[in-house]
């Protein structure tokens, strides 16, 4: 793929992300390898006008381009005192499937990324883990139902605190199909604390096929 080049990134978030890849010597394909991501996607971040990374996105590209998402979001100059770019350097580091599987797990807020006429889109979802899959429910009229269901799609969990110091994400890669005991996942999600289903609900199930975690953690200390 190479690079972007003449294209040229259309937002400030897009050319700070280039500026810092091509800084790094990194080619669109190194730095999407890096931070787990689509070398699609990475173009479309550098080079779109209104880019709409998830956090976890971010997260991960500023491990692999060895910033902060502060710096990428422009914000290094506003963050306060001893937060942000003075925290100590950071570290992205890979987790494994066990590790992933556990963080996914504890948690039940995810995003459905998939892509549709607008382009990569990431939408929030009540989730629940069942026999190893991520289970969730939405509406059949929905754009997530539409553009889910017999696609292959991602699934994006993460956890960043609130000055995006340090946090961790992880992508689940797989083929949304429907569940066949919508009873099984309304349990699950009403045990999660999502709302009550309705009679316009559709459920899905994306069985991983892929699944990849990073997290960044700061160094504290020499070496």
């Amino acid at each position: 793929m190479g690079d972007v080049g003449d294209a040229g990134p259309q937002s400030d978030l897009g050319r700070r992300i280039r500026e810092r890849r091509v800084e790094l010597g990194l080619s669109v394909e190194k730095a999407a390898t890096q931070a787990a991501i689509d070398p699609g996607y990475l173009v479309y971040l550098e080079t779109s006008a209104a880019p709409d990374p998830t956090r976890g996105t971010l997260l991960r590209l500023a491990g692999a381009l060895d910033t902060s998402p502060v710096a990428l979001l422009g914000g290094e100059q506003t963050a306060p005192s001893g937060h942000g770019v003075g925290q100590p350097a950071a570290d992205l580091v890979e987790l494994d499937r066990a590790r992933c599987l556990e963080l996914v797990g504890a948690a039940g807020v995810g995003r459905v990324v998939f892509v549709d006429v607008r382009g990569p889109v990431a939408l929030p979802v009540n989730y629940a883990v069942v026999g190893g899959d991520i289970v969730f429910r939405t509406q059949h009229s929905t754009s997530i139902a539409l553009g889910s269901e017999g696609h292959h799609i991602s699934f994006e969990v993460d956890h960043i605190d609130d000055l995006f110091e340090e946090g961790w994400s992880v992508l689940l890669s797989g083929t949304a199909q429907p569940v066949e005991d919508p009873g099984e996942v309304e349990s699950a999600l009403q045990a999660r604390g999502a709302r009550a289903s309705s009679e316009h609900d559709n459920y899905l199930r994306l069985v991983p096929e892929l699944i990849t975690g990073r997290q960044l953690k700061h160094r504290h200390g020499p070496g």
